[in-house]
């Protein structure tokens, strides 16, 4: 009955959100408990700021798309300093049999890695322009290696991320309170559809391998980045 209660809230964006069920279901999980006592009861005023910067986009119907911008109408902007850059790919996007593990934020490169990687180029091109790359595991690292840190002013405050549509407005909203202002690209195939399958991909339980869309490519391949697969064999230099 609650769950019914708060997706009838998340369908009508009750009073401009579109985070009921998420947040609710998300009490009852570490991650939940974990960014409510680290980041909105120690930062009530950045949590203030970021929930009027959501419900903004939301108005105007800004999120929800294969391409969201949050905190400025410009794409390539953020892309203009990359040292003040993360990329943040999914380690669903990682092959299965990835020998740096898949449910991890490592990666092997530059190092020689013999598999074929969708997001391989995309590592490749980001470590060229100077950018920091983190493969975004669980939600509950992410808030202690990602979220945290750009909130105190310890990490880049830039991001560009991919996440599943399910996803996407909780972790606009996180980002946006936490002072990260960026792109965030949506998965096209392979995402999780509910929160029951995001719990268990929050957990290393992912059958799927993800991937963007067209427009997300064109996102990357306009501002340098390739997420083209590379093959077997090639490798980067830092």
């Amino acid at each position: 009955m609650f769950l019914k209660f708060f997706r009838f809230l998340d369908s009508q964006t009750f009073l401009g959100f579109k985070v009921w069920e998420f947040s609710f279901r998300s009490l009852f999980q570490p991650y939940g408990l974990w960014f409510l006592k680290n980041i909105v009861l120690r930062h009530p005023l950045a949590t203030i700021k970021g929930l009027f910067k959501y419900r903004r986009l939301v108005a105007k119907g800004l999120l929800g798309g294969a391409v969201n911008v949050i905190g400025s109408s410009s794409e390539d902007k953020f892309f203009r300093e990359p040292g003040n850059l993360t990329i943040a790919p999914g380690y669903c996007q990682k092959p299965f049999n990835c020998p740096a593990g898949r449910f991890s934020p490592d990666c092997l490169l530059p190092l020689p890695c013999h598999e074929p990687c969708s997001i391989k180029s995309l590592i490749v091109s980001g470590l060229k322009l100077g950018a920091r790359i983190y493969v975004m595991t669980s939600a509950l690292r992410i808030g202690q290696d990602l979220l945290l840190p750009a909130l105190e002013k310890r990490g880049p405050r830039r991001i560009l991320a991919f996440v599943c549509p399910y996803s996407l407005h909780p972790f606009a909203l996180a980002c946006l309170i936490c002072g990260l202002e960026g792109v965030i690209l949506t998965f096209a195939k392979g995402a999780c559809a509910d929160y029951e399958a995001w719990l268990l991909a929050d957990k290393g339980i992912k059958p799927e391998q993800t991937t963007i869309g067209p427009e997300g490519e064109r996102i990357l391949t306009n501002c340098g980045l390739s997420g083209r697969q590379i093959e077997p064999g090639s490798h980067a230099s830092k």
